[in-house]
């Protein structure tokens, strides 16, 4: 009998579809704010700035692995 292992990530397979990374095809032309390298720096520049000024248009784009996503905040 072959046991099976999942190698996904809880934390990425938990996330709201609002927080799932975009196609490039549906990354707005024009935001407020753009973070190129979505790593774990980022992610969290993206947080607080979204914290800070929730009004602005945030994108977080890098490749599509866990904790280098393409996020729209």
């Amino acid at each position: 009998m072959q046991a099976h292992f999942d190698n996904g990530s809880f934390w990425f397979d938990s996330l709201q579809a609002s927080l799932l990374p975009a196609p490039v095809e549906t990354l707005p032309a024009q935001v407020d704010i753009a973070i190129v390298g979505a790593g774990y720096t980022g992610l969290w520049t993206a947080y607080y700035l979204n914290q800070l000024a929730p009004a602005l248009s945030i994108a977080d784009i890098g490749d599509a692995d866990v904790g280098d996503v393409i996020a729209l905040w």
